[in-house]
């Protein structure tokens, strides 16, 4: 319904930005002038994600993410691959990110990444990434605006009562 009519439409009022676990096309529309980044952790992901992008309107941007352990100079080699058969460019983080056994736990326990230690290459690769994404979508939706300063660190983990499966 989301894809179909639109978030205002639905009464649900108007958003600057929407994250979507699910393909526009799966759900029989689409999105047009999006800022898409798409998660690639397989072959089969590839396959689905290239069937998926060639229906991706040309004036929405496109950012890859390899998640799992790949080799960066194959992962940039794969991306072209991608880039061939789809015919346009496509951008992508150079580096794979690896879900690291404390990021996994964290998104398991419904905790923010952000609260776990900074330790280790890949927790600080894919923290990285996650804020270059996050300052993308900010600069499409404020593009005068400067990226603001990032919050204190917290103590403890952020409550977020929808993540309560116990209510």
């Amino acid at each position: 319904m989301l894809y179909r009519k639109g978030p205002e439409r639905m009464g649900l009022g108007s958003y600057d930005i929407a994250v979507l676990d699910t393909p526009p096309e799966v759900k029989g529309g689409s999105l047009p002038g999006v800022l898409l980044v798409a998660t690639v952790d397989g072959a089969d992901a590839v396959r689905n994600l290239v069937t998926m992008l060639q229906k991706t309107p040309s004036n929405s941007d496109i950012i890859l993410a390899r998640l799992g352990r790949e080799d960066p100079d194959d992962w940039k080699q794969n991306v072209g691959v991608m880039e061939e058969i789809l015919r346009r460019s496509l951008d992508f983080y150079p580096e794979p990110l690896v879900k690291s056994k404390r990021i996994k736990e964290a998104h398991n326990n419904g905790e923010s990444v952000w609260t776990i230690p900074r330790g280790g290459q890949s927790i600080m690769t894919f923290l990285s990434a996650v804020e270059t994404f996050a300052q993308m979508a900010w600069q499409r939706v404020r593009p005068h605006h400067p990226w603001p300063a990032p919050p204190a660190a917290a103590a403890g983990a952020p409550y977020i009562s929808e993540w309560d499966f116990d209510e």
